[in-house]
């Protein structure tokens, strides 16, 4: 006869083991639904498997161990394909009542871990290459397998790596990427960001940023930044920086062009509207554009063969020339530096013009021809000064129905022996003393030709000629250069008489852009003022 005391007891057996093989047999049901729903995606691209489910106590979550992502044709099969693993997946707010009843998987959100993505890209042209597309391929496919509210990504890491039929090599890489994205509507897909759907809020960060496009120069940033909740894009020590001495560089192109290096401090977007992935396909429409620190080095080896160059246009033709949609209220540039240095045909110092301290806003820059007609013009202040001496005034005015310009420039007291370092390895001369008082030059220029007016007002102006000599490189001619000094204006002041200005015309070089017509119009007007004997030797070396 069963008493009442065992016959509770095996009601309680039954019940703990009734729940606990419901526990088993529901936990293997639920592992199911997600491994069928994480690969039920017809339309995807990519196929998602993993090593193993941990559910977490009474369902409401589950770690994924070991997580991985690869394309559903092989690398060669398309212009771009990611291959990706994750050490662990969380996903939290698990409703598994509804998976249940319903199809679909429905989360708080989605937390994966230390993913390691590599992209291999085509280095066939013919082919599309969009690796931003294709992430957002890639994570369209991981999170709409879910209906959820959040998705993170934690200490990712990217490299990017180009293939051909015989090779495969790394030429990009991103040390850390991190990603959040809130309110997820995963029913509206929208391709402006990286995640893409309808989104509440999507915070990116990049850092460790390494891309070189070429065997002459290597791209690196600290980091990069966006947030569409301020609206605010931002990046952080940007460079270019060359391979290997720039002279070696030049040669080694075996065509003379500009070979450009910077490093920028900080650039930053605000109220950026993203209307685009901001990865592959630009279109920038923002109030503001900060540019911090600015170094920026040209240089130009004229001992080095020259192609067929293009026509470079003017200020409104560069902005025609934009590949992408830009609307900015404002560029506002601080605190920059920019140098252009050239290696004289036949030479081997070379030398080196330096605009510093660099301070400017340039206003209403579009590249929409519905927004340029009202606007009419760009209108641009820049201040700064010259080879660390004489402060320099420059306005701007840039009509954007014509590739023409209005400038006026101003440029303040300075030794002239300062401009020795940009003269000396040029042409044959070298300034011994003097004085500038002022340079002032206003243009009214077009594509070809400028209008212009130069003051210049110096006293006690002395030159030497040198002898171009390898082991007395200083080595003067003592005779010519009193002959030529006698030639000379050595004084040209507004309180003396014979005061001298220039009204003249000219020539625009083609191959040229416009800091080079500007730089032109002044070496022609000191022609007009300094009589021609003597500025042609500041000249004739530096022309093409």
């Amino acid at each position: 006869m069963i008493t009442i005391g065992k016959k509770i007891g095996i009601i309680i057996l039954i019940t703990i083991t009734s729940i606990v093989l419901l526990h088993v047999v529901l936990g293997f049901w639920i592992e199911n639904r997600l491994e069928d729903l994480l690969n039920n995606n017809t339309e995807g691209s990519y196929q998602i498997g993993y090593s193993g489910i941990d559910l977490h106590s009474l369902f409401n979550g589950a770690t994924i161990e070991r997580l991985e992502i690869k394309p559903n044709t092989g690398i060669h099969d398309q212009a771009v394909s990611i291959y990706g693993t994750t050490r662990r997946v969380e996903i939290n707010g698990l409703q598994w009542m509804k998976l249940l009843t319903g199809k679909t998987l429905q989360i708080k959100d989605m937390i994966l871990e230390r993913p390691e993505f590599t992209v291999y890209i085509s280095t066939d042209t013919t082919r599309r290459r969009e690796p931003g597309k294709s992430f957002q391929n890639l994570f369209k496919n991981i999170i709409s397998a879910a209906e959820l509210q959040g998705f993170y990504l934690e200490s990712g890491r990217v490299k990017f790596l180009k293939f051909d039929a015989n090779d495969t090599i790394q030429y990009a890489s991103i040390d850390r990427v991190d990603i959040e994205a809130l309110n997820i509507e995963t029913d509206s897909v929208i391709m402006s960001y990286i995640i893409p759907f309808q989104l509440g809020r999507i915070k990116t960060h990049f850092a460790g940023i390494q891309y070189q496009p070429d065997e002459f120069s290597i791209i690196t940033a600290d980091s990069v930044s966006f947030d569409s909740q301020t609206e605010d894009f931002s990046a952080s020590n940007v460079s270019m920086k060359l391979t290997n001495d720039w002279i070696d560089v030049s040669r080694q192109m075996g065509d003379q062009q500009d070979i450009i290096e910077f490093d920028l401090k900080k650039l930053k977007i605000n109220n950026l509207v993203a209307k685009s992935t901001l990865y592959d396909t630009l279109d920038i429409e923002a109030s503001s554009i900060y540019i911090d620190s600015l170094i920026l080095k040209d240089h130009r080896n004229k001992n080095i063969p020259r192609k067929n160059e293009p026509v470079k246009p003017l200020f409104a033709g560069m902005i025609r020339q934009i590949p992408f949609p830009l609307n900015v209220d404002s560029v506002v540039i601080s605190n920059s530096h920019i140098s252009y240095t050239e290696l004289g045909e036949g030479r081997t110092e070379p030398g080196t013009l330096q605009f510093g301290n660099l301070n400017g806003r340039f206003s209403r820059i579009t590249t929409s021809p519905a927004i340029q007609g009202p606007l009419e013009k760009i209108e641009a202040t820049i201040s700064g000064n010259i080879n660390g001496n004489a402060s320099i005034q420059l306005e701007l005015l840039i009509p954007y129905e014509d590739d023409r310009f209005y400038a006026h420039a101003k440029i303040s007291n300075m030794n002239a022996l300062v401009l020795n370092k940009t003269i000396m390895p040029l042409a044959d001369v070298r300034i011994s003393s003097g004085k500038i008082h002022g340079i002032e030059l206003t243009m009214d220029a077009n594509s070809n030709t400028s209008g212009n007016s130069l003051n210049l007002d110096y006293e006690n102006l002395g030159v030497e000629l040198l002898i171009e000599n390898k082991n007395d490189p200083g080595q003067r001619y003592g005779f010519l250069s009193g002959l030529f000094n006698t030639a000379i204006r050595q004084n040209n002041l507004p309180s003396e008489n014979g005061y001298k200005s220039a009204n003249y015309v000219t020539t625009r070089n083609l191959k040229r852009g416009p800091f080079n017509f500007m730089w032109q119009s002044i070496k022609e007007g000191m022609v007009v003022i300094i009589p021609s004997n003597t500025a042609s030797l500041f000249i004739n070396k530096s022309k093409k």
